[in-house]
């Protein structure tokens, strides 16, 4: 993101980093009263009443009982959301002033006191710009971090339940200043920031415009060395790998909040290769990494002329091949049929499992909409579409699965559930029933 952005493009850039988080439970901005937070509280608020079908907003004051004058800044929060229409949660907090860090102690009570109040589903928005990214690279290079600590503050990772998200991040703060001018913003003025006794604040205020005096692209250049320290760091997580209830392989995706695009790309490239498929573009991938931040309403896919991926119930599948269904056919006892791709086959039950009567030769076919089924052991019939949602039956299984029939009767879907039917039951002692089987073709 360049330096160069505007107070003008602020809207813009908050509506980007908003668009994969529209079904969070709530957004909740830490709200200071600062400059920045006040900023981003005036922003979320304008998002909002052009958005009403986006999530409810709520901010957090953390009192931290430093200052003289917590108690009016907590007081001015409360006025300036009450003008907003927004809701606001005052917590005082306890910081550990022994601590050799004051810093660091009362980040350390902050982030406590936020987990404490946020929920699952819940986005805890801060207001972290472009300049406090770059004091953060300084301060930990001084520190002698690595790869992964110079790469800065992640724009968005988990936080106990919920995900941290810092949309601004890409904005220098002379936007968030000519934004705060040009709408009048109030906002209160904490002195500790103007302090050489803390490092950051000697770091702001008497080091880093030395550096704008004789760089003034500084702030652009560090950005973009940071994020070649993110793509190049060597701690990326491995997806967990799994399996959809049909066999398909695949990897939950259920924690990604917490990764960048750079390192998301990279592990589902890792998960690829142990599949033993060719890797995409990198045009491709980055279209479907941003697909996936949208979470389940994207029906992300990403195809080549070898393999097919898509997302689906926070996991990504590698979807099987495409192969034609017969009409309709018949399998039984001793003679398996081939279906889709795999072999389904009548097996001899155990006793105490449920199975059904040989009886008749059983018929399958797939799906032409509109069937009903009172599954085995319930008493009310219902839609299949509504069942197989229930079932987690990805998407691209639902027209494929076998149906099979005992004559005009539905007796199973696959060999994932019995439906009711007299020919349907537990196997007896003595008793010889078969139960299904859909399994992979050599």
């Amino acid at each position: 993101m360049s330096v160069r952005l505007t107070q003008r493009e602020l809207p813009a850039l908050l509506e980007r980093q908003l668009a994969p988080h529209l079904r969070a439970g709530r957004w909740c901005l830490a709200y200071s009263g600062g400059l920045d937070s006040s900023v981003l509280l005036h922003l979320l608020a304008a998002y909002r009443q052009n958005h009403p079908a986006a999530p409810p907003l709520h901010a957090i004051h953390v009192n931290h009982q430093l200052q003289e004058a917590a108690t009016d800044w907590a007081a001015h929060c409360q006025r300036q959301c009450d003008a907003l229409g927004i809701s606001l949660t005052v917590q005082s907090v306890q910081v550990d002033t022994g601590k050799a860090s004051l810093e660091a102690a009362a980040r350390e009570a902050r982030f406590a006191c936020f987990e404490s109040l946020l929920g699952d589903g819940d986005v805890l928005l801060l207001a972290h710009h472009l300049d406090d990214q770059v004091e953060t690279f300084f301060l930990r290079a001084l520190r002698g971090a690595g790869a992964s600590g110079l790469a800065g503050m992640p724009p968005m990772r988990l936080l106990g339940r919920a995900v941290l998200l810092r949309p601004l991040l890409g904005a220098p703060q002379g936007a968030l200043q000519d934004y705060a001018t040009y709408h009048k913003l109030a906002f209160v003025d904490d002195p500790s920031n103007h302090s050489a006794q803390f490092d950051r604040s000697y770091l702001r205020t008497e080091v880093l415009p030395l550096f704008e005096a004789r760089w003034p692209a500084y702030r652009q250049t560090i950005s973009r060395a940071m994020g070649h320290l993110r793509d190049m760091a060597p701690d990326t997580p491995m997806l967990t790998p799994c399996c959809s209830v049909l066999g398909d392989p695949g990897v939950s995706v259920a924690g990604i909040a917490s990764l960048t695009d750079a390192q998301l790309s990279q592990a589902l490239r890792s998960w690829l290769s142990s599949e033993g498929l060719m890797m995409p573009n990198a045009a491709a991938l980055g279209e479907f990494v941003r697909q996936l931040r949208l979470g389940d309403v994207s029906h992300a896919r990403l195809q080549t002329s070898a393999w097919l991926i898509q997302h689906y119930d926070d996991a990504v599948y590698r979807l099987p091949p495409e192969t034609d269904l017969p009409g309709s056919t018949t399998v039984a006892p001793g003679k398996p049929c081939p279906w889709a791709g795999r072999e389904l086959a009548l097996v001899p039950c155990a006793v105490g499992e449920v199975g059904i009567l040989p009886e008749q030769a059983l018929s399958l076919t797939a799906r032409r909409g509109g069937e009903r089924c009172r599954l085995h052991g319930h008493s009310v019939r219902r839609p299949l579409k509504k069942i197989l949602q229930e079932l987690r039956v990805p998407p691209w299984w639902r027209e494929r699965l076998p149906l099979v029939y005992a004559g005009d009767e539905l007796v199973a879907i696959a060999d994932l559930q019995w439906c009711d039917s007299a020919l349907v039951g537990k196997t007896q002692p003595g008793e010889r029933r078969f139960s299904l089987v859909w399994r992979r073709g050599n």
